[in-house]
């Protein structure tokens, strides 16, 4: 249905609804409540459509940096039983103590006779476990942020392990949310590639963007194929995009498959179930045969310097028939993206906000709210009566005589 023709649906009952109670509620339903059930109900559906209208494109992509400090800060503890609550140490007993004098509620008749009710009042103390604690931060300046690793005794005594392994210098990560227009925008840009994603439903693997261990995350992925090393790639993938990520606003994501599952259409299928990917998004495509030798490569990000994909799709097919190694390959992601790797501003993919579809869970809310909140409304004031423009010309009419 056509978007305009869903607009007015949308706010033309509310404004057909309150027309027509004032046609067969003359007299019953005013003016004043004419003009508020139209206010309300065109306020609240606007309100949401403005809001909602483009959620379809909210999405969360990774940054990539570096661990920049580590820090131990320990803070003295309060002494004894006191109504002070620390914002540091998090160990601590409590009770009520009751205030003296007794808080009152006095009420004065029509007689002007006072009367008072007393009632005890309470506040809370704390006693605190320990005379000091201590915290543990791992912090990266890049990425802005600066984690509180969990303790593992109550007091901090002991390091945790987690802060221990966290050396500065090792690769980190954060989830950044952003208005994705080729997300939203995405059906309508891929729907070519609509038959390739049904043809290869169960082998999509999902986006890697979930976090662990605070700022780490695994963007090697396989499809029918076992890497014994794959911890390895995933370290080494980190340790290079710890540079890119700073200076070309880069995100690199390897999916390596096996040829004799999915084809070298295979890429094609992932963009389309990945929404077309994240804007810093730089996905390289690796075919391999059941013995792990190289048979075909694909590299799709949106780079400004179409040279980038071409090059490192380039230099990955040089290595067909050889054994799948990550170091060449991990190597090449940073060379030729140090190179001709450059991200786009999401600006310039704003030009398909209108082939942003309309959430359908919006359009029912709305026609729900609409009808709902119009009906709930003249029941409401045929009740409740409601006419203050009745009332403010009433009295000027009494004012003018």
């Amino acid at each position: 249905m056509d978007l305009g023709v869903v607009f007015w649906l949308i706010i033309g009952f509310p404004i057909l609804w309150a027309v027509g109670m004032k046609i067969f509620f003359h007299v019953e339903y005013t003016w004043s409540e004419f003009l508020a059930q139209c206010i309300l109900c065109l306020m609240v559906l606007s309100i949401l459509w403005s809001a909602f209208r483009y959620s379809d494109t909210w999405d969360t992509e990774i940054w990539n940096g570096e661990i920049s400090a580590k820090n131990m800060v320990q803070k003295d503890c309060p002494w004894g039983w006191t109504r002070y609550k620390d914002s540091f140490c998090s160990n601590y007993q409590t009770k009520q103590v009751r205030d003296y004098p007794d808080g009152q509620t006095c009420t004065t008749d029509s007689k002007g006779r006072r009367s008072c009710t007393s009632y005890p009042r309470y506040h809370t103390e704390y006693n605190y476990d320990y005379d000091w604690e201590r915290r543990w931060y791992v912090a990266s300046a890049n990425l802005n942020f600066n984690y509180e690793i969990t303790r593992v005794d109550r007091q901090g005594v002991n390091a945790p392990p987690f802060y221990t392994r966290t050396q500065i210098g090792d690769p980190a990560s954060v989830t950044h949310g952003y208005t994705n227009w080729i997300k939203g925008a995405s059906d309508s840009l891929f729907h070519e590639d609509g038959q390739i994603e049904q043809q290869y439903l169960g082998l999509i693997p999902e986006y890697p963007i979930a976090l662990y261990n605070y700022f780490n995350v695994d963007r090697v992925l396989t499809v029918g194929v076992t890497i014994p090393d794959l911890p390895v790639w995933n370290r080494k993938l980190g340790e290079v995009l710890k540079s890119l990520g700073p200076e070309r606003q880069m995100n690199a994501v390897i999916v390596i498959a096996n040829s004799n599952t999915v084809g070298s259409d295979f890429p094609y299928a992932v963009r389309r179930a990945w929404s077309g990917f994240k804007k810093n998004d730089a996905v390289v495509f690796i075919g391999v045969d059941d013995a792990l030798n190289i048979q075909w490569a694909e590299v799709l990000s949106w780079s400004k310097e179409n040279a980038f994909n071409v090059q490192l799709r380039n230099a990955i097919l040089a290595m067909r028939g050889t054994p799948l190694d990550n170091a060449p390959i991990i190597s090449n992601i940073q060379t030729i993206g140090m190179a001709s790797y450059e991200r786009r501003e999401m600006q310039e993919f704003e030009y398909l906000k209108s082939q942003v579809p309309v959430p359908t869970w919006l359009i029912i809310l709305e026609f729900v709210l609409g009808i709902g909140g119009s009906i709930g409304l003249s029941v409401a004031f045929l009740r409740y009566h409601f006419d203050p423009i009745g009332e403010f010309f009433t009295a000027r009419r009494k004012t003018s005589y």
